[in-house]
């Protein structure tokens, strides 16, 4: 126990994640663009110093650092991987099933509605395959007004298509875990009606139905973060920018920071022993999250809360730097392809800025400055 305890005495978390969630992040760009060998040798010669300088601290960085380098490199050819299956069966005639899981309709400009499908198998007139991939389906917007998220879909005699190997598109379809698109008609749907209804979709019917239109409107992008193109959310839109309030309209991570922040004021006035209160206050983020769109402003306020309780719970003291680190490590190994695309880069570089600041200013306070404040 000794010797554990002075191993990891010697690790400098804060430099340790840093430096791990860097290296993550470069190694995701040379991996995709092929210039993987170069971070080896900036590897190896990090290593010789660190040997030749007997520096055990960052012989533990480095570690830490090829750690995690690895797994990203697993993770991004398992999506390369799971892209390039099944190739046979593109750009020919076939007929598959499957659930949808996202609804997203355009009525401005090109009448059009995008599904999310998760498929359950995809057959020809030469072989039948059971798949769990997910493809993008367009089709006209007049014809999938009464389409439900989690039903039954079968599409007959459509072509499924990629886009060109390492355009943008593809890089957009490997982030949100997309295998293929097609345009499909409307002879050529087939929906099975069901009586049973899923849980996130009565909760949206009832809210749907207890407000009126525009209200509806308005609260569907702020509380579940769907933004539908149409004319009724262009002109709410409109409105938030003329009354300056567009960037309030628009869900991020500040919404839930601000949700969990009010319902443990509530659960404060229960009396209830801490841990309760954050246990309940947990599940009603998770069952939030489950209803809502998922976006990774969104992603990382879940995930940085959820540490942040499993730090109050644990009597630990939560540092907002290493809660926002791991939570980059996390999001970055679950998803690599997420780096590559603005959202990403301005929701945790703007995060990492503000929590820097603060830090810096925290530094400068007086009780922090050193002689008053005992070193922990």
């Amino acid at each position: 126990m000794n010797v554990l305890y002075k191993i990891f005495h010697i690790i400098p978390i804060t430099y340790t994640l840093i430096f791990a969630t860097a290296t993550s992040i470069l190694t995701i760009f040379t991996t995709y663009n092929n210039y993987l060998h170069m971070l080896l040798l900036c590897y190896v010669c990090t290593l010789m110093y660190a040997f030749y300088k007997n520096h055990i601290q960052l012989l533990f960085i480095i570690a830490y650092c090829m750690l995690f380098s690895f797994i990203v490199t697993i993770r991004i050819n398992q999506k390369f991987f799971d892209y390039n299956t099944h190739q046979e069966l593109l750009n020919k005639t076939t007929t598959i099933s499957g659930i949808i899981k996202e609804i997203s309709h355009n009525t401005l400009t090109k009448k059009q509605t995008t599904l999310l499908v998760q498929l359950n198998n995809i057959k020809n007139h030469k072989q039948n395959i059971l798949s769990n991939k997910y493809i993008y389906v367009f089709c006209p917007t007049s014809n999938t007004q009464e389409i439900q998220e989690d039903q039954k879909i079968t599409l007959y005699n459509i072509t499924l298509r990629q886009p060109p190997a390492y355009s943008n598109y593809q890089l957009y379809l490997l982030k949100e875990n997309v295998w293929a698109t097609t345009h499909c008609k409307q002879n050529a749907i087939y929906i099975e009606t069901s009586n049973t209804v899923s849980f996130k979709q009565s909760i949206k019917n009832i809210i749907s139905s207890s407000l009126e239109t525009l209200s509806s409107n308005l609260f569907a992008p702020l509380f579940f973060g769907k933004k539908e193109k149409s004319i009724e959310g262009i002109t709410i839109q409109h409105q938030s920018v003329y009354w300056g309030i567009a960037h309030h309209m628009a869900r991020s991570g500040a919404h839930l920071a601000i949700l969990f922040s009010l319902v443990m004021l509530l659960l404060h006035y229960t009396q209830m022993w801490y841990v309760t209160r954050y246990v309940i206050c947990m599940l009603l983020l998770l069952g939030y999250a489950s209803i809502s769109q998922s976006s990774i402003s969104f992603i990382r306020a879940l995930i940085m809360i959820l540490l942040h309780i499993i730090c109050k719970v644990s009597l630990q003291m939560p540092s907002s730097l290493h809660i926002l680190t791991l939570t980059t490590l996390v999001t970055i190994i679950y998803n690599p392809m997420q780096i590559f695309f603005l959202d990403f880069q301005l929701s945790f570089g703007i995060t990492y800025i503000i929590i820097w600041l603060f830090t810096l200013k925290q530094s400068q306070t007086i009780a922090f400055q050193k002689g008053y404040l005992a070193r922990s």
